[in-house]
């Protein structure tokens, strides 16, 4: 991202945002609530258009495709609150995910049925993510942390290139936070990782490097050890002593 403005109504929500993130990274964005986090999302998804700047994804830029035309270049990306379909069972859920990655244009539960290879594939995700055991069960029927599992895996599903993670621990009990982040440690470095995140514990031990958001501007940006000293993070974001606190040092 290259300079990103974005104006609501005459407010400045994102100031000359730059962001570059390598293949293969895992990249945090962190900071107060109003930072411009989900909005910085929206606009590298393709969901909100920037008033003013670029993105590039895959060396392309991207700045006025649409998200679904971002989705089929190799973007995937979670949302705040669970985007499943509820009425549907867990297997059903993977096989559209999977289906999207073989025949974007197709997407008809009735057609994916019929697809073996779907089917399999659908059914190896579910193994890979420790789902099976709910394959036949409606999504509203999961507790929350599995929601939250299932979303992850129709998202890792279509095999992205990048994946967008917003605020995927939020709403967790501490045991499902724990399992989710050794979930999300062993995506392969195949996918480029960039993720929201309240929980300092999680940005800390999942993050190769930080991004720190303060009233729509980036305020710093570093390796974790470098972010946990930064005295201007302290003050402005985590309070003095903190980050500290926050990863239990």
């Amino acid at each position: 991202m290259e300079g990103i403005c974005k104006d609501i109504a005459g407010v400045r929500i994102l100031d000359e945002v730059s962001l570059t993130v390598r293949a293969g990274e895992r990249r945090a964005v962190i900071g107060p609530n109003g930072a411009g986090k989900t909005s910085l999302f929206r606009i590298i998804a393709g969901e909100m258009p920037p008033t003013r700047g670029r993105v590039f994804f895959m060396g392309e830029e991207v700045t006025r495709q649409p998200a679904y035309q971002r989705a089929c270049k190799g973007m995937a990306r979670t949302f705040q609150q669970t985007a499943v379909f509820s009425e549907l069972t867990v297997l059903e859920n993977v096989m559209l995910a999977c289906q999207q990655r073989r025949h974007p244009l197709l997407g008809l539960l009735q057609a994916v049925h019929r697809d073996r290879a779907t089917r399999h594939a659908a059914e190896q995700v579910l193994e890979d993510w420790a789902l099976s055991r709910w394959a036949g069960r409606p999504a509203r029927e999961l507790p929350y942390g599995i929601q939250r599992r299932l979303e992850l895996a129709m998202a890792f599903a279509r095999r992205p290139q990048l994946l967008l993670l917003d605020e995927p621990t939020a709403g967790l009990a501490a045991a499902d936070v724990e399992e989710l982040v050794q979930r999300i440690a062993a995506i392969p470095r195949t996918v480029t990782v960039v993720f929201i995140d309240h929980n300092m514990k999680t940005v800390f031990s999942a993050a190769d490097r930080i991004t720190v958001m303060h009233h729509g501007q980036v305020l710093a940006e570093g390796m974790p050890a470098e972010i946990r000293e930064n005295p201007a993070i302290q003050e402005a974001y985590l309070g003095v002593g903190g980050v500290a606190r926050a990863v239990g040092g």
